[in-house]
Protein backbone atom coordinates (compact mmCIF):
# COMPACT_ATOMS: atom_id res chain seq x y z
CA UNK A 1 0.00 0.00 0.00
CA UNK A 2 1.24 3.62 -0.59
CA UNK A 3 1.56 6.21 2.12
CA UNK A 4 -1.26 9.43 1.97
CA UNK A 5 1.32 11.31 -0.35
CA UNK A 6 0.57 8.50 -2.93
CA UNK A 7 4.04 7.69 -3.86
CA UNK A 8 6.21 4.86 -3.07
CA UNK A 9 8.26 5.46 -0.29
CA UNK A 10 12.13 5.96 -1.00
CA UNK A 11 12.81 5.45 3.04
CA UNK A 12 13.78 2.23 2.84
CA UNK A 13 11.44 0.10 5.28
CA UNK A 14 12.97 -3.23 6.92
CA UNK A 15 11.00 -6.20 5.25
CA UNK A 16 9.24 -4.70 2.37
CA UNK A 17 10.48 -5.43 -1.41
CA UNK A 18 12.71 -3.43 -3.34
CA UNK A 19 12.19 -2.39 -6.55
CA UNK A 20 14.62 -1.90 -9.19
CA UNK A 21 14.68 -0.06 -12.54
CA UNK A 22 15.65 -1.27 -16.08
CA UNK A 23 19.73 -1.45 -15.29
CA UNK A 24 19.53 0.60 -12.17
CA UNK A 25 22.40 -1.75 -9.75
CA UNK A 26 22.83 -4.26 -12.54
CA UNK A 27 18.96 -5.54 -13.19
CA UNK A 28 17.98 -6.80 -16.17
CA UNK A 29 17.70 -3.86 -18.62
CA UNK A 30 14.42 -4.72 -19.86
CA UNK A 31 12.15 -6.32 -16.66
CA UNK A 32 14.67 -4.79 -13.24
CA UNK A 33 15.05 -6.77 -10.70
CA UNK A 34 13.35 -7.02 -7.32
CA UNK A 35 15.04 -8.06 -3.52
CA UNK A 36 13.88 -8.62 -0.17
CA UNK A 37 14.62 -5.40 2.25
CA UNK A 38 16.33 -7.89 5.32
CA UNK A 39 18.02 -5.07 7.55
CA UNK A 40 18.07 -0.91 7.97
CA UNK A 41 20.96 -0.03 9.70
CA UNK A 42 21.41 2.86 11.68
CA UNK A 43 23.32 4.94 8.99
CA UNK A 44 20.73 4.21 6.82
CA UNK A 45 22.55 1.13 4.78
CA UNK A 46 20.61 -1.48 3.60
CA UNK A 47 21.16 -5.43 3.46
CA UNK A 48 18.92 -6.67 0.72
CA UNK A 49 18.63 -10.70 -0.35
CA UNK A 50 17.95 -11.61 -3.79
CA UNK A 51 17.30 -14.76 -5.99
CA UNK A 52 18.79 -14.99 -9.56
CA UNK A 53 20.99 -12.30 -9.53
CA UNK A 54 24.43 -13.87 -9.61
CA UNK A 55 23.00 -16.95 -11.64
CA UNK A 56 19.74 -19.09 -11.70
CA UNK A 57 18.69 -20.14 -8.29
CA UNK A 58 21.44 -18.93 -6.35
CA UNK A 59 20.32 -16.38 -3.48
CA UNK A 60 23.03 -13.79 -2.39
CA UNK A 61 23.46 -10.44 -0.27
CA UNK A 62 24.05 -6.88 -0.88
CA UNK A 63 24.57 -3.93 0.97
CA UNK A 64 23.73 -0.46 -0.08
CA UNK A 65 24.97 2.45 1.33
CA UNK A 66 22.50 5.50 2.30
CA UNK A 67 22.10 7.31 -0.62
CA UNK A 68 22.29 4.95 -3.31
CA UNK A 69 19.18 3.11 -0.76
CA UNK A 70 17.27 6.33 -1.47
CA UNK A 71 17.37 5.94 -5.28
CA UNK A 72 15.55 2.45 -4.87
CA UNK A 73 11.29 2.14 -5.02
CA UNK A 74 9.85 0.21 -2.12
CA UNK A 75 6.77 -1.53 -2.22
CA UNK A 76 5.30 -2.09 1.01
CA UNK A 77 2.65 -4.72 2.48
CA UNK A 78 -0.05 -5.16 4.88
Amino acid sequence: SLPASGKPPTTPPEHSALSFSSSQAGADPVYGHVAFVEQVKSDGSILISESNFKGLGIVSYRTFDAESAKQFTYVLGH
